[in-house]
């Protein structure tokens, strides 16, 4: 009986905690973006990621810029056209 409560208090332990409730695709969506690096004759480059949370589908695209016009190219050039279809 001590065996199954110590497992029961690991099991407890090692689940997350705050987890974000979803109830299906594209309620709820995580948007970033990160500086990635300089390449020569190019210049900054920036990863904009998108992250759907109910099912972890990720989409990813590569800019020169950091600014609110590419985090929504991004949307409307990979994200919507993936859920629209």
């Amino acid at each position: 009986e001590n065996q199954l409560q110590a497992l029961e208090k690991a099991k407890a332990s090692r689940e997350a905690h705050g987890e974000i409730e979803t109830h299906h695709p594209g309620y709820l969506c995580a948007q970033d973006s990160y500086y990635v690096g300089h390449i020569k004759g190019i210049g900054k480059i920036y990863q904009q990621t998108f992250i759907d949370t109910y099912s972890r589908l990720a989409f990813a695209k590569v800019y020169t810029e950091k600014n609110s016009l590419i985090a929504a190219d991004m949307l409307n050039d990979k994200v919507l056209p993936f859920f629209d279809s």
